[in-house]
């Protein structure tokens, strides 16, 4: 009789440490998984800011295209003259803005 309630302990002993070990596998899973998901929110994010910056990058290179056209060297050259060295035109009036600095 002994041996059978010490088998029935021993059962009940393994039952209960297989359950603790998947409760603990299931809980360093989920850890795991919600990591995962954050970082794959956090690389989304990414992709997208850098889709962003890839489209205004091609506008860009399809208005210097535009500009360094024969047909546009002109308005090409006033661009630059603006932009670059804050020239203007004769008779217009170019304000700049001062920081108070």
């Amino acid at each position: 009789m002994k041996g059978k309630k010490t088998e029935e302990k021993n059962e009940r002993m393994r039952s209960r440490l297989f359950v603790i070990a998947l409760v603990v596998i299931l809980a360093i899973g989920s850890v795991n998984l919600v990591g995962q998901l954050s970082k794959l929110s956090d690389k989304k994010k990414e992709v997208s800011v850098l889709q962003a910056e890839i489209e205004e990058q091609k506008k860009k290179i399809e208005e210097d295209e535009y500009l360094l056209d024969k047909d546009n060297e002109l308005e090409y050259i006033e661009r630059i003259a603006r932009e670059k060295y804050g020239y203007a035109a004769p008779g217009e009036r170019a304000f700049y803005v001062s920081d108070g600095g």
